[in-house]
């Protein structure tokens, strides 16, 4: 992650504590983040040079204003003038930690062969939440290639408890 996307979402957390808003910022920001990935034609006019900052400005105006408060409104107008459209993706990511850190949330991203049913995802969140001491949000994700077992990604650490690591482990061992 670059650093001036720190700063940016670092100065746009200040004003959202500020105001009380950082949820609101947060969910905003993402759902901007979401638009530019899914219309490749706003993407491309908040990122190309063809475009000037005033015709950008007026696209946000009028895509974002009705919908978006006027600190987000605000914030994606200095993102143009200052050529930092495109980074709309990094700066929400910066964002979120910020507001995790802030709210004791730790995000976990967790792999299993099959769907997690509603008693073991209670068990493992618990189990993720007593070992962090922090709210867990999850996101899973299922991915058949482990055959079993769980990989977990909670920050920057990975937990690797799956069966295909555990078979490439003992492969390596047996041909040591």
């Amino acid at each position: 992650m670059q650093q001036y996307s720190k700063v940016y979402a670092q100065a746009l957390y200040e004003i959202a504590a500020e105001d009380g808003q950082e949820q609101q910022l947060l969910d905003e920001i993402t759902e901007v983040g979401r638009l530019m990935d899914e219309t490749p034609e706003l993407r491309e006019v908040m990122t190309s040079p063809a475009f000037s900052n005033e015709e950008r400005i007026d696209i946000i105006n009028s895509v974002f204003g009705s919908q978006a408060c006027t600190t987000m409104v605000n914030f994606l107008c200095v993102l143009c003038e200052e050529g930092r459209a495109g980074s709309v993706a990094e700066i929400t990511e910066a964002f979120r930690d910020l507001y995790n850190e802030a709210h004791g949330i730790a995000e976990a991203t967790v792999t299993t062969a099959v769907p997690l049913d509603a008693a073991a995802r209670e068990r493992l969140k618990a189990k993720l939440e007593s070992g962090s001491s922090k709210r867990v949000i999850m996101t899973e994700k299922v991915d058949p290639s482990i055959i079993g077992g769980v990989i977990v990604r909670i920050g920057d650490k990975l937990i690797d408890g799956s069966v295909r690591s555990k078979l490439s482990r003992a492969n390596t061992d047996i041909g040591s």
